[in-house]
């Protein structure tokens, strides 16, 4: 009778502790799940796609090994063409290792890329068909790239490929706001890029609203030794200034692109890029004044009207050494 009494009150002490233990115990798995050392409890719908066999495994804690098995039956489907298998293989892989940034990536891309570019070509849809496929498989690969910066935050690449998917001129949804805020979030990341900056300039000088913006962006670039040497701020900087620079602030030929005829030529490979929707202040009218300048011949003039196909493919070697 001593006996079991005695092991009551261990058992009801016991209890009382695990309960005084459950705040503490609480803060501690969320610290490390935000940690990524302990990840979520997998929910019913992932424990039956990966098979008894492999929840076993995972509960064991090798979810690792469980999604390398994962992605590589899925690159089976890849080849195979089958795409709604590999993104339901894929949706259970990044259930399982949602710090990897490996296979957002590969998620997104297969989806919003390859399988995308499967459509392209596929005999038995209509081509109403074949768009609405497509646009269903963009927003999926976009999908997982939202989920990808949900779970990974400070991850400058995963917010990086989902500003180009935001972006991308030739493919829907081409959502320049969602873009620019996207490598906004890329920008304040730790260890993020300098080329993220010039993405973001590239992405505002495209959004009307915000192409004053640019313009004040655009003098920083050009003030840094860091961006100031790449072709499209200079390209982009001098259509920006066309656009919203008094006569007193504006920089000359010479101060952005170091001379004119290097002028010239990069606005004149600018110029090609009118159809990607990037702003053409002041270009064309430049390259006129300068084609006239520099006494080039009208077959060579980048802004002649030409016959479909016969594109303007830059300046001579004759040309360019005599200038250069």
């Amino acid at each position: 009778m001593f006996f079991l009494r005695k092991a009551i009150v261990v058992i009801l002490a016991l209890i009382a502790f695990g309960f005084a233990l459950r705040p503490f115990d609480n803060a501690l798995r969320k610290d490390m799940e935000e940690q990524g050392l302990l990840y979520e409890p997998l929910d019913l719908n992932t424990r039956e796609s990966i098979g008894q066999v492999s929840l076993a495994i995972s509960l064991g804690g090798l979810r690792s090994l469980v999604a390398t098995m994962m992605n590589l039956s899925a690159q089976t489907d890849w080849e195979n063409q089958e795409w709604f298998e590999l993104e339901k293989k894929y949706r259970t892989i990044v259930v399982l290792q949602p710090k990897t940034r490996y296979y957002w990536q590969a998620a997104s891309w297969h989806l919003a890329s390859n399988a995308w570019a499967d459509f392209e070509d596929k005999p038995r849809y209509t081509e109403t068909q074949r768009k609405e496929r497509q646009r269903e498989l963009l927003d999926k690969g976009i999908w997982f790239l939202q989920r990808a910066v949900a779970n990974n935050p400070d991850d400058w690449r995963l917010w990086q490929d989902l500003a180009y998917l935001y972006e991308n001129p030739h493919r829907p949804p081409n959502d320049l706001p969602a873009s620019a805020k996207a490598y906004e979030k890329a920008i304040a990341c730790s260890n993020s890029r300098p080329l993220l900056v010039r993405r973001l300039f590239y992405t505002l000088v495209r959004i009307p609203e915000r192409q004053k913006e640019a313009y004040e962006m655009s003098k920083k670039l050009l003030a840094s030794p860091q961006h100031s040497k790449t072709p499209s701020v200079r390209t982009q900087s001098w259509a920006m200034q066309s656009r919203f620079a008094s006569e007193g602030e504006k920089k000359s030929l010479e101060e952005i692109f170091g001379s004119r005829f290097s002028a010239l030529e990069n606005l004149s490979y600018y110029w090609k890029r009118r159809s990607d929707g990037f702003p053409m202040d002041g270009v064309k009218e430049t390259i006129a004044q300068l084609v006239k300048e520099f006494n080039i011949p009208e077959e060579f003039n980048p802004i002649r009207e030409r016959e479909r196909g016969d594109s303007w493919r830059g300046f001579p070697k004759e040309i360019r050494a005599r200038y250069r």
